[in-house]
């Protein structure tokens, strides 16, 4: 047999059409017990809502659900990022002792009783989460 180039080696490329039959052939177990899944939650959903005696399409309740599901997935995040504290450490001026905060640079509260700063876990003044000593040595839990 004569070899004429490295192109006689290489199978032809599948047609559009010869693809989608392949992809059609090989489905991943994962996505079909993902689909099974999908398709039982969908029937439950749609016998509770029924049961209420509402009568609703079961493909339009789905799209409804899924785009709640997101639009709570959003409002969420969009919460958490709004509300989450900074994380910030104390920081002593070793000429003085003053505690400040590292987010927002204002003094450290001090402790009525004793005269000393307080170790708090929250700067009252910007709302930042303390790291303790030990996070900062060992880094968060």
């Amino acid at each position: 047999m004569e070899i004429r180039n490295l192109s006689d080696f290489i199978p032809p490329q599948p047609t559009p059409e010869e693809q989608a039959v392949l992809d059609l052939m090989y489905e991943s177990p994962i996505t079909m017990v993902m689909d099974q899944m999908r398709t039982e939650m969908e029937a439950n959903c749609l016998k509770v809502v029924q049961s209420y005696g509402f009568d609703v399409n079961a493909e339009e309740l789905a799209k409804a659900l899924a785009y709640d599901r997101d639009q709570y997935d959003k409002g969420y995040a969009d919460a958490r990022k709004k509300f989450e504290r900074p994380r910030g450490k104390w920081e002593t001026d070793d000429m003085t002792g003053i505690k400040d905060c590292d987010q927002c640079g204002l003094q450290a509260p001090i402790d009525i009783t004793s005269g000393l700063f307080a170790n708090s876990p929250f700067c009252p003044w910007c709302g930042a989460t303390m790291e303790s000593e030990e996070e900062e040595q060992h880094g968060p839990q």
